[in-house]
């Protein structure tokens, strides 16, 4: 009963997460990008908490150490693009960071998918 929410979560923050990315590429940092980042990370943060809850443990697998490494560095973009939004800074965080962290998220994405075919 779990399992369909935690995967609903997660392309869900796929989708937001790539929102923000498409935004801030092609039309730079705004509030609007920001708002998709913290929604992808809400929904990622969700859904893994949902994959643990149907595992019953963290398993030390690739995917799941990726995994964490990823939605950590999420939540310091987050954390850090917040804090440039409220110091008025229009540049946002670094586009190397943002589509580095970004890459690695999707692989992780697609890596579940095909682990648990």
């Amino acid at each position: 009963m779990i399992l369909p929410f935690a995967i609903i979560s997660i392309f869900l923050a796929l989708i937001f997460y790539s929102i923000n990315i498409f935004l801030e590429i092609k039309k730079g940092f705004s509030l609007k990008s920001l708002i998709f980042l913290w929604l992808g990370l809400a929904f990622d943060l969700l859904g893994t908490a949902l994959m643990f809850l149907l595992v019953g443990h963290l398993s030390l697998r690739a995917h799941s150490i990726v995994g964490i490494v990823a939605l950590i560095l999420m939540a310091i973009k987050a954390v850090w693009s917040t804090g440039k939004y409220k110091k008025g800074d229009t540049f946002g965080v670094s586009k190397i960071y943002t589509v580095s962290v970004y890459i690695l998220w999707v692989a992780v994405f697609f890596m579940g998918m095909a682990l648990n075919r």
